[in-house]
Formats: C-alpha cells, sequence, structure tokens
C-alpha cells in the first residue's frame, strides 16, 4: 500500500480489507481516516511502516498477522478508542510510540519473539498487566511512561532506558508489583512527589 493512499480522507472509508500478496503498509497510508472501523491485514505482511494508521479514532481492534515483523513509528499512535490488539508471537520489533496514547488499549501479551519495544512505545496505552519476553535486546525510554500499567515482570534486557514506567500512577509503589527474576541487583525506585517508578541499577 502506497505512501499517502488515503491520508486523511476522514469519514469517507468505513472499512478496509487489504488483499493478500501485500508486502508492506506504508508510511501515512491510512493516517487520519476517522472513520475507519475495521481493518483486516493479509497473512504476507512483513511491516507497517510510519504512521500507518496514526489518529483512526474510531478502529477498536487490530490483528498483527504472523510474518509481521516489525510494526513502525507511530503506526497506531492517537487510535484513542483500540481495545483489543492481537500481536503474532514472532514479531520482533515495536517502533517509536507506536501505541501511544492508545488510552483503552489492554494487550493481552507482547510477542515472545519480541526484542525491541522503542522509546515510548505504550505511553499514556491503556495496557494493565505486563509481561516482557526473554531476551530482549532493547525496552526504550519511557517505553510505558503515563500508562495504566499495575504489575510488571521484567525479563531482563541488553539496553534498558530511564522512566521506563515514569508516572505510572496505577502502579503500586510495593516491590512485590515489580518482578525482575533475572536481574537481583537492580532494585525499585519510587519518588512520590514525581510518581517516577523506574528501574534503578543497585548500588
Amino acid at each position: 500500500v502506497p505512501y499517502w493512499s488515503f491520508y486523511f480522507t476522514e469519514d469517507n472509508i468505513y472499512s478496509v480489507k487489504i488483499p493478500e500478496g501485500v508486502k508492506k503498509i506504508s508510511k501515512y497510508a491510512f493516517n487520519g481516516c476517522g472513520g475507519l472501523t475495521k481493518v483486516q491485514l493479509p497473512e504476507s505482511l512483513e511491516e507497517i511502516e510510519t504512521e500507518a494508521f496514526r489518529g483512526c479514532n474510531k478502529l477498536e481492534a487490530m490483528r498483527i498477522p504472523h510474518k509481521t515483523m516489525r510494526v513502525g513509528e507511530s503506526s497506531f499512535r492517537d487510535c484513542v478508542n483500540m481495545k483489543k490488539l492481537e500481536v503474532n508471537n514472532d514479531c520482533i520489533k515495536l517502533g517509536e510510540r507506536a501505541f501511544e496514547n492508545c488510552a483503552k488499549l489492554d494487550l493481552a501479551s507482547l510477542p515472545s519473539a519480541l526484542k525491541e519495544i522503542s522509546i515510548e512505545a505504550f505511553n499514556g496505552a491503556g495496557i494493565k498487566n505486563v509481561v516482557l519476553p526473554e531476551n530482549m535486546t532493547l525496552l526504550g525510554i519511557y517505553a510505558f511512561a503515563n500508562s495504566a500499567v499495575e504489575s510488571v515482570v521484567f525479563n531482563g534486557a541488553e539496553d534498558y532506558g530511564g522512566g521506563i514506567f515514569a508516572y505510572c500512577d496505577k502502579l503500586a509503589s510495593e516491590s512485590e508489583k515489580l518482578t525482575v527474576p533475572f536481574y537481583p541487583n537492580i532494585s525499585v525506585g519510587w519518588d512520590n512527589n514525581v510518581r517516577f517508578y523506574d528501574f534503578i541499577p543497585g548500588v
């Protein structure tokens, strides 16, 4: 699907079924399609690029097919009514701000093969329980900041930024809410003044 295909067509598109054989949805393809309520992606799809579905504020559910390895930057950002998201277990990267401001989104589970959750990927999202896969390479700065997270299991990452759970008001300060089985030297930091929740290397 080429760049800008249906960019800001407002309420003129309600349902989209992308045919088999399509491997990529390019940048801004459906950006701002305010009337779009249903999208069926083909099993052949390998990549969703930057802002492909950003601002599709009536879209309530999305299934990411099995061959889709990368979800691009801001691809579903501001899809404020998205409630259900199914991501295949072979997906390896969720781009920067991919699901930012998806306030109603409560993702059941993250892909087992996932390697990268980029900067602010779930900033402001409705996700409640986070179980991060093993063997991750990157957990970006503010990845889950300002979200509805209530509990976390962190299975380790080669590189992780600060403020991962900053301003998560529903995440209790008790250490049992954050499970870090493979990182015994990481402690929980909590500052009631700024409501900052983060991974802090033990001293």
